[in-house]
C-alpha cells in the first residue's frame, strides 16, 4: 500500500521538517554526549567502564534491533512505528536528564536507542513512499541523508555549548522540546505499509544482538575483571557462539533477515566490512579525545567542543566532492583516500600525542581525520547499493548503516580496553594507584591512548586494504556485477 503523488509544496514540507528532525535528534545523540563525558564522570564519581556504557547502550540497542524495526513498520505502519519510536526516544531523554544516578542513566540511554532504531527506517520509508517522482525522491533523500552529516558535525560543539552553559542535563532535556515539536507534525504524515511484508527473523535478530552485547561487555569489562577471569572468558566464548548461531539460522531460515548469499558479492561484503573498521577508529577517537583534550590538558567543554570541530567540518565540506567522485570514478578512490586520510591521522596523533602536545599539530591529526570521515560515507553507502540489484538496495544500505553502528560501538569498547588495560598496567607498575585519568607522572591515560590511537592506524590500513580488493577500477564493472550478483574473477583488482 502506498501513498498517492505529492508536490513538494507545503505539506511536503512539513513531512520533510519531521522527518528529519527526528533523525537529527537522534543522530545528535550518537555524538553530543562525548563532550560531556568528563561533567558525567564527575557527578557521578564514574569509572571508566561505567563512560563506556553511557555511549554503547545507546548504539548497542540501536543496532540491535535495526532490522526488527524496520520489518515492524513494514507490517504494521511506518507513520505509526515512527509515531511511537519517537515518542520514546523524546522520554528516554526527558529520563535521562533526570537520571538520579549512572546506572539509571544507561538504562534509560538503552530505551533511547531503541526507540531510535524504530523511528529511524520508518523515517526514510515515509519519504521514500511520499515522493513518488524520482527527482523529487532523490532530492528529499538527499535532505534526509544531509540532515544526519550536518547533526554530527553540530554534535561536539552544540555538546560543548550546552555543557558548558547549562551542564551536562542539558545535552538530553535539549532533545524533547524540538521532539514535541516533531510529534505535532505527525498528522501531517499518511500511513503506508509493504504490499508483502517481511516475516520476523526473531532467532536471527536475537542471537546478533546477544552475540554483539556479550563482546561489549567482555571488551569494556576486562581491564577490571582480568582478561583470564571465568566472566571475561565466558562472555568471549558466549559471544562466538552467538555469531555461529547467527550464520546458521540465516543459512537455514526460509526467511532470513540477512541473506548470507548476498555477500558473495565482494562490493557489499567490503562496504560493510569497511564501515565497521574505520568507524571502530571513530568511535575509539570520539570517546578518548575527549577525555584527552579536558581532563589531561584542562581545556573546558565548549573549548574541547571547538578544537574537534575540523573533523566534523572538514567531513561535512568533502561529502558532495565524494559523492561527486564516487558517482563519476566508482567509490574505489575516494574510499581508499578516506582510509588512508584516517590511517595518517591515527599515525600523527599516536606519534605525537603527550600530556603538552602543540594544538597545531593536534589540529593536523583532527583534519586528516575529518578528510577521511567526509570521503568515506558515501562510497561506503554507494558500493553496498550499486553492488546489489536494486530490488535488494534496502537490505544493502542496511548493511552499510549496521556496520558503522557495529563500528561505532566496538571501537569504544574495543579500543577502550587497549587505552585502560596499558594505563593500569603502567600504573601498577609504576607504584600508581587507582586509575591514570589525568596526566599523573607518567602521563599514564595519555600512553594507553597512543597505544589506541596505533591500533586504530592499523583498523584504518586495514580498511584501504579492504577498498582495494573490495571495489572494482570502475563504476561500469560494478553496475555489471551486481546484475550477476557476483563479479567475474577477470574484474577484480
Amino acid at each position: 500500500m502506498s501513498t498517492p503523488r505529492l508536490a513538494f509544496g507545503c505539506d511536503g514540507v512539513v513531512i520533510m521538517l519531521v522527518c528529519s528532525t527526528a533523525l537529527f535528534i537522534t543522530t545528535l545523540d550518537t555524538t553530543i554526549l562525548n563532550v560531556a563525558l568528563p561533567s558525567l564522570q564527575h557527578a557521578f564519581h564514574a569509572e571508566p567502564s561505567g563512560l563506556q556504557w553511557t555511549i554503547d547502550g545507546y548504539v548497542l540497542l540501536r543496532v540491535s534491533t535495526l532490522f526488527l524495526a524496520g520489518a515492524t513498520a513494514d507490517r504494521f505502519g511506518r507513520r505509526r512505528c515512527f509515531g511511537a519510536g519517537l515518542a520514546m526516544f523524546v522520554v528516554g531523554s526527558l529520563a535521562c536528564g533526570l537520571s538520579p544516578s549512572l546506572g539509571a542513566l544507561i538504562g534509560f540511554r538503552c530505551f533511547q536507542g531503541f526507540g531510535s532504531a524504530v523511528l529511524t527506517p520508518s523515517s526514510l520509508a515515509i519519504i521514500t513512499n511520499t515522493f513518488t517522482d524520482r527527482q523529487r525522491r532523490a532530492l528529499a533523500v538527499g535532505i534526509w541523508s544531509a540532515t544526519a552529516a550536518v547533526s554530527q558535525s553540530a554534535g561536539p560543539v552544540l555538546g560543548g555549548f550546552l555543557v558548558q552553559s547549562f551542564g551536562w542535563r542539558s545535552v538530553f532535556l535539549v532533545n524533547v522540546p524540538i521532539g514535541i515539536a516533531a510529534l505535532f507534525g505527525l498528522r501531517k504524515l499518511s500511513e503506508s505499509k509493504a504490499a508483502t511484508p517481511r516475516p520476523f527473523d526473531v532467532p536471527g535478530q536475537g542471537s546478533l544482538g546477544v552475540g554483539l552485547f556479550a563482546l561489549t561487555y567482555a571488551l569494556i569489562s576486562g581491564p577490571s575483571q582480568g582478561w583470564s577471569s571465568p566472566l571475561i572468558v565466558g562472555l568471549f566464548v558466549a559471544s562466538a557462539l552467538c555469531w555461529t548461531g547467527f550464520v546458521v539460522i540465516e543459512k537455514t531460515s526460509p526467511h532470513p533477515m540477512l541473506p548470507l548469499s548476498y555477500f558473495k558479492n565482494p562490493s557489499l561484503t567490503g562496504s560493510g566490512l569497511l564501515a565497521i573498521f574505520v568507524y571502530l577508529s571513530l568511535g575509539g577517537f570520539l570517546f578518548f579525545n575527549t577525555l584527552y583534550l579536558q581532563e589531561v590538558r584542562g581545556f573546558g567543554p565548549l573549548h574541547a567542543g571547538l578544537l574537534i570541530l575540523p573533523v566534523s567540518a572538514a567531513g561535512l565540506i568533502l561529502s558532495p566532492l565524494s559523492g561527486h567522485l564516487t558517482g563519476t570514478r566508482g567509490p574505489r578512490l575516494p574510499a581508499a583516500v578516506a582510509a588512508v586520510a584516517m590511517t595518517a591521522s591515527m599515525a600523527v596523533l599516536a606519534l605525537v600525542l603527550s600530556p603538552s602536545t602543540s594544538i597545531w599539530l593536534l589540529l593536523v591529526g583532527y583534519l586528516l581525520l575529518g578528510i577521511g570521515t567526509g570521503l568515506v560515507n558515501t562510497p561506503i553507502t554507494n558500493g553496498a547499493i550499486s553492488g546489489m540489484p536494486p530490488e535488494r538496495a534496502g537490505v544493502a544500505g542496511a548493511v552499510a548503516t549496521t556496520g558503522r553502528q557495529i563500528g561505532t560501538n566496538l571501537g569504544v569498547a574495543l579500543v577502550g580496553a587497549v587505552v585502560f588495560s596499558i594505563a593500569s598496567n603502567a600504573a601498577l607498575h609504576g607504584g600508581h594507584l587507582g586509575h591514570a585519568m589525568a596526566a599523573g607522572p607518567a602521563g599514564l591515560f595519555v600512553k594507553g591512548m597512543r597505544d589506541g590511537d596505533w591500533l586504530c592506524a592499523g583498523l584504518s590500513l586495514l580498511g584501504v586494504l579492504v577498498a582495494l580488493w573490495a571495489y572494482p577500477r570502475r563504476a561500469e564493472e560494478q553496475r555489471a556485477a551486481a546484475a550477476n550478483l557476483v563479479r567475474p574473477a577477470a574484474t577484480r583488482p
